[in-house]
């Protein structure tokens, strides 16, 4: 089983420079500037030391990530409204356990701590008070974003660690029939999708904590569509996926088949008559749809964020499509 757990842990080197005792400017990783100040070239590579975009015994990546944005800023404390813009990106590549910093990070010379945080995918950056990431989603992207981690200044250079979190809540979806018969007379599955806010946007304090919600303003709602679903028979089990603002109050879930007309099938929370699902960031919500001859009943559970890698319908590990 491939595990997508809320946690995962990357370490970022930070050089110090030999002539920062003496008060001599650190190099930002221009080659120029790093021989000019004896800089300390980085190790421009991190650690994944978390689960999260891997197997349950194996550590490595599954999948690769680009254009990861990294914040920074420096001080005593940090303050990210300062910022105009992201200034470092990163990547993680599958099979690989760097996630190499661009351009490299030094040390200032005055020997302030660092301050970082990371979001991804990069979205489009807004300055303020707080700095706000807006989104357009269509179901099959991921945002994750760490806590602010801060390095202490050291002349031989230090670590941080990073925890990604999952912003959104995952949403599987099982269509089964009940025999070939059944499947047979309603024919293939053509259509699935909830109905959930697209317009999302991240919002980042000056302390560097984060939070996503519904953009301001914005009424705007998207079919996500569980790309590829297709109907099983009972009992075998295929498994689709989107992701969704786990603030969305999603009700219904629309399947079309072949044979049969557009059908629009109540939601209720886990073991009760309360239309609606229970999103948890994080976490996934399964809805299994049984295909009987005269009616299609729901079944709805909350469980880990994972994905079996063994189902044909759930190969694409979530989290790690790149825009």
């Amino acid at each position: 089983m491939k595990r997508l757990w809320i946690i995962l842990l990357l370490c970022a080197s930070l050089a110090g420079c030999s002539k920062e005792r003496s008060g001599g400017a650190v190099g930002n990783g221009d080659p120029g500037q790093q021989e000019e100040t004896g800089g300390t070239p980085i190790n421009p590579g991190a650690m994944v030391k978390g689960p999260a975009f891997s197997d349950e015994v194996d550590d490595t990546p599954q999948v690769s990530l680009s254009n990861i944005k990294v914040l920074r800023v420096d001080g005593i404390t940090p303050n990210f409204t300062l910022l105009t813009a992201p200034a470092i990106s990163a990547t993680i590549t599958a099979g690989s356990t760097a996630m190499p910093f661009s351009p490299r990070q030094y040390f200032k010379a005055n020997h302030d701590d660092a301050h970082f945080m990371a979001y991804y995918p990069a979205g489009t950056f807004v300055a303020g008070n707080p700095v706000k990431v807006n989104y357009t989603i269509d179901g099959s992207q991921d945002i994750m974003a760490t806590a602010p981690s801060t390095a202490v200044w050291q002349s031989g250079g230090t670590n941080i660690a990073f925890q990604f979190e999952h912003k959104l809540a995952l949403l599987e979806l099982n269509v089964i029939a009940a025999d070939q018969g059944t499947a047979t007379a309603y024919g293939a599955l053509q259509h699935a999708s909830v109905s959930a806010p697209n317009e999302l946007t991240l919002s980042i304090s000056a302390a560097g904590s984060s939070s996503l919600a519904r953009s301001a303003g914005s009424s705007a709602m998207a079919d996500m569509v569980f790309t590829g679903a297709q109907m099983s028979v009972s009992p075998e089990k295929k498994s689709y996926y989107v992701m969704v603002d786990p603030a969305s109050v999603i009700t219904k879930i629309k399947l079309t088949f072949a044979n049969r007309t557009a059908t629009l099938l109540d939601l209720y929370e886990t073991g009760t008559n309360t239309l609606g699902l229970s999103l948890e960031a994080g976490k996934k919500t399964v809805i299994t749809a049984m295909v009987y001859a005269d009616e299609i009943q729901c079944v709805v559970s909350i469980e880990p964020w994972k994905v079996d890698a063994t189902n044909p319908g759930g190969e694409i590990e979530v989290g790690g499509n790149v825009p």
